[in-house]
């Protein structure tokens, strides 16, 4: 009975170690570039409207998470 009970805790134990492994391996694989600026981009004045952009609106609008990439536009 013992053994049994003990074969049974293992299989669940490499059961919920699979589970961790693939929803980490999932989170690792999703990540998201962020370009700072939006369509603007990383610049001292708006093109459109010759003001400064305002990067804490931009900032606040975005959800970067561990692993996101912030890039650049080739101008």
């Amino acid at each position: 009975m013992a053994a049994a009970l003990l074969k049974g805790r293992r299989w669940c134990l490499i059961l919920y170690v699979l589970c961790f492994l693939f929803i980490c391996l999932q989170q690792a694989s999703c990540y998201r570039v962020h370009y700072v600026g939006g369509a603007t981009g990383w610049t001292n004045f708006d093109i459109l409207t010759d003001e400064p952009p305002d990067y804490v609106t931009w900032a606040s609008s975005q959800r970067v998470i561990v692993g996101d990439v912030l890039g650049e536009y080739d101008i």
